[in-house]
């Protein structure tokens, strides 16, 4: 695997990982930490730490939020529709402004990459 040579390479291939390890984290928690760790360890090795963490970060966060309100969202339409028919299994809440929090770190991240490369 050849070294990503600026930081907008790296964050895209931490974007790229970060998508799929958000994905797959839906379906298969444990595999998509191993996914997520694998990545860590790679940016390490590749001295592309702050760029790739961040653009993993950022993705897996972004995946979350558009997951979670979209579910929050499709069981209020069904509410209204079907007389209450839906119920979310708590709060999401708490999970929302999570996946916000780590999409926020993710970009700060990035940014941070990027401007110490200029």
């Amino acid at each position: 695997m050849a070294r990503a040579t600026t930081a907008w390479d790296q964050a895209v291939i931490g974007l790229a990982l970060g998508a799929t390890d958000g994905f797959l984290a839906l379906e298969f928690p444990s595999l998509g930490l191993l996914v997520a760790v694998l990545a860590i360890v790679l940016f390490v090795r590749f001295r592309a730490l702050v760029a790739g963490t961040g653009g993993l970060l950022f993705a897996g966060g972004v995946v979350w939020f558009v997951v979670l309100q979209g579910a929050v969202s499709r069981c209020a339409s069904e509410n209204d529709f079907l007389q209450g028919s839906c119920q979310m299994a708590g709060d999401v809440t708490p999970f929302v402004v999570g996946s916000l929090v780590v999409a926020a770190t993710g970009l700060g991240l990035m940014g941070l990459a990027v401007r110490r490369q200029v």
